[in-house]
């Protein structure tokens, strides 16, 4: 399958993982010095279908917009080719701050969005402090004629500078991947000039900033990095069914 074909899919916006980093107390003030320092995403697709996904992020805190800690913002409503009314399904493993766990439970859920809160009871230090985020989710993989396709917003939208992102995706062992692309900028955007691909392995690759003289790429605030894989149709289970499954039950018990 043509790049320009994986382009065309994500217009559709079928991983719309949007997510959104802001203050846990806003002021007034704004900050100059306050980033993301660093952003890796590693994406597992499983045999079943499924996702695990590991966030590691790094933050430079001021006290300003980060004083606690910081959240993430996960849309959960289906979109795609099915004709399917229920959420995707997400469930948070794991979350450090500076290796100490914190509690995955700290969540806030309204409606089809669900908020997950990473943050100290009391302020954070001046500084550099690494987040680590873990969770499973689904039905994000789509199932085209020739092919399936996952799409991954990988660093999602934040209202802060990011100076170092990458994404690894993994697809399940004997899985070859057939095509692949990114695209960093504004939501919609193809541009794939800022980024540089490799493949570790016939199952796997990486994504990072391509380097323009002695700089690498970075992401202003409200730029995001998105990639396109394709591979054999078939490969790992549709989970759909399953999906269908839980959600008439969910609605027998309404």
């Amino acid at each position: 399958m043509p790049l320009h074909s994986l382009t065309k899919r994500l217009a559709r916006l079928s991983l719309p993982l949007l997510c959104l980093v802001c203050l846990l107390i806003p002021v007034s003030k704004a900050s100059a010095d306050e980033r993301i320092e660093e952003f890796a995403s590693f994406v597992t697709l499983l045999p079943d279908g499924s996702q695990n996904v590991r966030e590691e992020i790094t933050v430079r805190a001021e006290g300003d917009k980060i004083k606690r800690g910081i959240y993430r913002d996960f849309p959960l409503r289906y979109v795609g080719p099915e004709d399917y009314d229920g959420l995707v399904p997400f469930k948070v493993l794991s979350v450090t701050l500076d290796g100490k766990k914190l509690n995955p439970n700290d969540v806030d859920k309204r409606d089809d969005v669900i908020r997950i809160l990473m943050r100290e009871s009391s302020a954070l230090s001046k500084g550099s402090h690494r987040f680590v985020l873990e969770y499973n989710t689904a039905l994000h993989v789509r199932p085209y004629a020739k092919y399936d396709e996952i799409n991954w917003n990988a660093t999602g939208v934040w209202g802060f500078f990011i100076g170092k992102f990458s994404c690894q995706i993994t697809l399940p062992e004997g899985v070859k991947i057939d095509q692949a692309a990114a695209w960093t900028g504004k939501g919609g955007s193809k541009d794939a000039s800022g980024v540089e691909i490799s493949r570790p392995a016939p199952n796997q690759i990486l994504v990072r900033p391509k380097k323009d003289g002695a700089f690498d790429r970075q992401l202003v605030p409200g730029e995001q990095l998105t990639v396109a894989v394709s591979f054999p149709k078939g490969a790992v289970a549709d989970p759909m069914p399953a999906a269908k499954r839980e959600r008439e039950k969910q609605k027998s018990e309404e």
